[in-house]
């Protein structure tokens, strides 16, 4: 995925700590240089905050299921590392080297999981202990091929990028691949990949309550083709349903899918520019099907994060150090939630509750 947040976005690294609700925001500097991340308690005196590291493209990743933990990654220019910690500021540090940063990760059971080139990682106390190879993806006639025209050589044959990284109950983590031409999932532990059809382009994945998953899937090559939501069989990963969430992928930026509480998953899709501004959609979804869809007001958020039990947080982009709140209830949206708010001058970009 690209990175979503507009360069203009820049401010220093807060990791904001809320102990009493467990709530970590985390808000970045968007350069290509080091920048500080650091601690705050909110409400407390910015001179207390502490320096956790030094670095850039921080991001806070979710939980995606039972044994996986809420962590943040963050990317440093000057050693060309990545580096992961939990969701405390006390958490140890677990770096890796690498040239460029991972756009997907998880944290399972204090193994930390990522994609290098076609393969996924496995990694403890900064080193890898296991690799898993990718499964190389045969452009799908029915994703959609290349646009009339179209004169590049890309054959469109290659293991992709991973998506998603989902645990599943037995402790196997699962991959959401994909190439623009073709996606599918492997379970990384026993190497079987089933193929999803008629989809190109993956984003995020969860494990639901009864044990499937919801993935958000459309076709990059078909701007008109909206992104849908996918039901998979929790045993053959196999597609049971899909669903329109009426969300065409032109202008596509950012997308998030959270397991929830009293929803089978909870979705949201950024879409938008500097120019027409960031929209952005959240969907509720249970059996496969959308039951709540709520179009925000530009510039309102980015991202989401699980809230209480009929809520979510919005937050990221244009936001800038505000947080807001979707009632998934009634609809109702509270684009400011005052002791939420980051700092003056920085940016959130990650909400943890636990």
């Amino acid at each position: 995925m690209p990175n979503p947040y507009p360069p203009e976005f820049r401010a220093r690294v807060l990791a904001l700590l809320r102990a009493g609700k467990k709530v970590q925001q985390v808000a970045q500097e968007l350069n290509l240089s080091d920048g500080t991340l650091s601690a705050h308690s909110v409400g407390s005196d910015p001179a207390s905050d502490q320096v956790v590291a030094q670095g850039t493209d921080a991001s806070f990743i979710p939980t995606t299921g039972p044994g996986a933990i809420g962590h943040l990654q963050w990317y440093s220019t000057t050693t060309q590392s990545v580096a992961f910690a939990g969701s405390s500021s006390t958490a140890p540090v677990d770096v890796v080297s690498d040239p460029s940063p991972p756009l997907t990760s998880l944290d399972l059971d204090g193994v930390r999981y990522f994609q290098i080139d076609g393969n996924v990682v496995a990694s403890i106390g900064g080193r890898i202990s296991a690799t898993y190879a990718l499964p190389t993806l045969q452009p799908d006639p029915l994703a959609g091929g290349f646009p009339p025209g179209y004169k590049g050589v890309y054959t469109g044959v290659s293991a992709g990028q991973v998506s998603a990284l989902v645990p599943t109950p037995s402790g196997d983590v699962l991959a959401f691949s994909s190439t623009g031409l073709a996606s599918a999932v492997t379970n990384l532990m026993t190497g079987k990949t089933t193929a999803i059809p008629g989809y190109g382009s993956l984003g995020g994945a969860t494990r639901t309550a009864s044990g499937s998953y919801v993935a958000l899937a459309w076709r990059a090559q078909q701007q008109s083709y909206p992104i849908q939501v996918l039901l998979l069989d929790g045993s053959t990963l196999s597609v049971a349903s899909s669903t329109d969430t009426g969300v065409s992928p032109t202008g596509y930026l950012h997308d998030r899918v959270l397991g929830g509480a009293s929803h089978d998953a909870v979705v949201s899709i950024a879409r938008g520019d500097e120019i027409v501004g960031v929209g952005l959609t959240v969907l509720a979804v249970d059996r496969g099907k959308v039951s709540t869809a709520v179009n925000l007001p530009n510039g309102s958020g980015l991202d989401i994060a699980a809230g209480s039990s009929s809520s979510v947080f919005v937050f990221g982009g244009p936001a800038g150090n505000k947080v807001g709140q979707l009632d998934l209830v009634s609809g109702s949206f509270t684009p400011d939630v005052p002791e939420l708010r980051a700092p003056a001058g920085s940016f959130v970009v990650g909400i943890s509750t636990g």
